[in-house]
């Protein structure tokens, strides 16, 4: 959906002749975008209140303020020639028209656009000077209406933004733990701004974007992350699909900045740091599916590190098929510059990524090799107990082995628990003859002690 620009809203408001052929357009647009109405709406409540000042203004005792200025007057001889001692927010309001008259044509003369349309505009400025907007505090999905809400901390609901297959890959998120919106203070402002890689109404669902909003709904950037690659002579040209993100703090330790990932059906996976502008700062590519982005701190020295979980499809190149297995990496964000690689998925042409601080494969268990099933990280999450939970499964409707890793903040692997589906798929292929194992505490170990890590 294309929106209208607030400048062509406000001239709508105001019934103004250079829209007036587009009226019809402009209404039917705003029945179905609710967040030009949230525009329009505050241009209606803004020149509400400047016509209740307005009349308060006309009281004035010397005569020096008419009531309705002609459009062959301008305002801004007329605010100079103005003398009087008023209180102080009036004193207020008319100190901040002379700077709106000269950066503002809707507050001169002419163009078709009444007198006071452009004192209304002056004084919603100076209204809004006087009173700061409320700042986005978090989200609320609402998949009903396909709507991203957002919130202040009051719990009221400030705006919201049109969401395409909302429900679809909210549930993605709260089964990964992840997330694809996030309030956060991009600038150091002390303001929430929006930030998500959510597909929205309007826009081609298969492209990797990343929108930043102001507390206003403003745009302040959108930017398209993953190119075409090539890995071991494949090329690789289809635009990527952006997936989740998380926030950590920027160098200086004052604003944020943005680590994302996106990839294009299983390989490859990019995952790209962006400033407070939008503009890219790193990328590291990894042939697999990296779909889990998480944000821990886990040295304790205040700044989060990011693990990227999924799968590794290095066994299953161009030529060369085979299954996908389950890995992990931990990324050190401050060090994502430039173009780079993941040293255990050679062959983009890029050099290796210092980013890349641990890597770690966890093995396929003898069922899921069995079955030629492939294993991939789900989830990762933290425990009361501060370890890192790590499940680690295959997705099969009917086969689904799950195992899940308990490794300490300096990923040493604690222990490796079963669950009872397992169970049932293990004593079920060890009666047909393809597994000859005993599902036990030394099962376990053995699994554990298979896990390869790359420092």
């Amino acid at each position: 959906m294309q929106h209208l620009d607030e400048h062509t809203i406000e001239l709508f408001v105001l019934g103004a002749g250079e829209v007036a052929s587009w009226v019809d357009v402009i209404h039917a647009h705003l029945l179905e975008c609710a967040g030009c109405r949230t525009i329009e709406d505050r241009f209606l409540a803004m020149y509400a209140e400047a016509e209740r000042v307005h009349k308060e203004l006309q009281v004035v005792d010397n005569g020096a303020l008419p009531a309705v200025i002609g459009r062959s007057v301008s305002i801004e001889p007329f605010y100079e020639s103005y003398h009087l001692s008023v209180g102080p927010v009036r004193k207020s309001i008319l100190g901040h028209l002379k700077s709106f008259v000269r950066q503002h044509p809707l507050a001169t003369a002419g163009g078709g656009v009444v007198s006071f349309a452009a004192l209304a505009g002056v004084v919603a400025m100076a209204l809004n000077v006087l009173s700061a907007h409320p700042s986005p505090s978090y989200v609320h999905m609402n998949p009903e209406q396909n709507l991203i809400d957002i919130y202040g901390k009051d719990n009221t609901r400030l705006w919201s933004l049109p969401a395409l297959a909302l429900k679809q890959w909210e549930e993605e998120n709260s089964g990964n733990g992840t997330s694809r919106v996030e309030v956060v203070d991009l600038n150091g402002d002390g303001r929430g701004d929006v930030v998500t890689t959510a597909p929205l109404a309007g826009t081609n669902s298969q492209q990797a974007l990343v929108r930043a909003f102001d507390s206003r709904q403003k745009l302040l950037f959108e930017r398209e992350i993953g190119i075409p690659v090539e890995f071991r002579g494949a090329r690789y040209t289809d635009r990527m699909e952006a997936w989740p993100m998380v926030i950590v703090q920027d160098s200086a330790g004052k604003g944020s900045e943005i680590i994302v990932t996106a990839l294009s059906g299983r390989s490859p996976t990019v995952i790209a740091r962006l400033d407070a502008n939008g503009n890219i700062l790193g990328e590291y590519w990894h042939f697999g599916t990296l779909r889990g982005l998480y944000a821990f701190d886990l040295d304790g020295d205040g700044r989060k590190e990011v693990i990227a979980s999924g799968t590794t499809d290095i066994n299953d190149v161009v030529g060369d098929p085979d299954v996908s297995q389950a890995v992990f990496v931990v990324i050190d964000p401050l060090k994502l510059k430039g173009r780079h690689e993941s040293r255990a998925t050679r062959g983009f042409g890029f050099s290796v990524s210092d980013a890349e601080r641990m890597y770690i494969r966890l093995p396929r268990s003898d069922m899921e090799k069995a079955l030629r099933l492939s294993s991939g990280v789900s989830t990762i999450r933290r425990t009361a107990d501060s370890l890192l939970f790590v499940r680690v499964d295959n997705q099969n409707r009917t086969n689904a082995t799950t195992f899940n890793y308990y490794f300490s903040n300096s990923l040493h692997l604690v222990s490796v628990k079963s669950t009872d589906i397992n169970a049932a798929i293990h004593a079920r292929l060890k009666r047909e003859g393809k597994i000859r194992s005993t599902l036990d505490e030394e099962y376990l170990k053995r699994l554990g002690d298979e896990v390869e890590v790359l420092r």
